[in-house]
């Protein structure tokens, strides 16, 4: 009796819409009560899917790395907009990635957001190493002392 009510019972639980469970068997092969699973998830967890690795084109690269650079703190603070050009690229160490470096001047010396900081009023030039993965600035360095993602010295 107590074996056809456990089947009736399991039989019930999964036919029964937003019910998902899963039936034990013990070690003599007997089903045992149903273990429910919470709402919306699967009985059995898939593996999550490796993601491809985007592929971004060198023009589509150098799009991102001077547009991060135009609105960085350092540039956006003081930067000359008409200084600035790209001086080399080539392709990164990892697939999908592209450095460049890019030159430009700003009217006064220092890096990053200076509001409320007296600086000297001289035109300084500036070199930015900036490397693009997969679509993203991972690095941007600033005359090899300032790192312009984490806004503090390298050095």
């Amino acid at each position: 009796m107590n074996r056809l009510l456990c089947l009736s019972l399991s039989l019930f639980l999964l036919l029964t819409p937003g019910c998902a469970v899963t039936p034990v068997q013990n070690t003599t092969g007997q089903i045992q009560a149903p273990v429910q699973n919470p709402p919306g998830q699967n009985p059995e967890p898939r593996p999550a899917p490796n993601p491809e690795p985007k592929a971004v084109s060198r023009e589509e690269s150098q799009a991102i790395a001077v547009q991060f650079l135009r609105s960085s703190p350092t540039f956006r603070f003081d930067g000359i907009e008409g200084t600035l050009r790209l001086a080399a690229s080539e392709a990164g160490a990892k697939a999908n990635s592209w450095v460049f470096n890019y030159e430009f001047q700003s009217r006064q010396a220092g890096y990053g957001d200076r509001t409320g900081l007296i600086g000297a009023q001289v035109i300084t030039d500036h070199r930015a190493q900036i490397v693009v993965e997969q679509g993203e600035v991972v690095s941007a360095i600033i005359d090899d002392r300032w790192d312009e993602l984490r806004q503090k010295r390298t050095q």
